[in-house]
């Protein structure tokens, strides 16, 4: 399996949402949802991964959590395709 590093994903996401700056709210949070399918959700190893700070994705985490995407040491689906295949 190839690995796949904060790169890929920030390309992945670049050409899915051309208009949507890398400095955004929204680009940010993608960037966390397709890290977390990797490293699990985990905030600490999300930091580590996205070089986002662990504050920034704690706030994040809440929400995945509330929403039911974070659930225990899993990662749901989204949708048709895991977070995995969107990489």
């Amino acid at each position: 399996m190839e690995k796949t590093d904060i790169t890929t994903i920030t390309q992945s996401i670049r050409e899915k949402y051309p208009s949507l700056k890398p400095d955004s709210n929204r680009f940010k949070s993608y960037v966390i949802l397709l890290a977390s399918a990797l490293v699990g959700p985990n905030i600490k190893r999300v930091a580590k991964l996205t070089g986002i700070p662990r504050k920034d994705v704690a706030a994040r985490a809440n929400n995945l959590r509330a929403n039911g995407i974070w659930h225990g040491k899993q990662v749901r689906e989204i949708g048709r395709a895991s977070c995995r295949e969107r990489v």
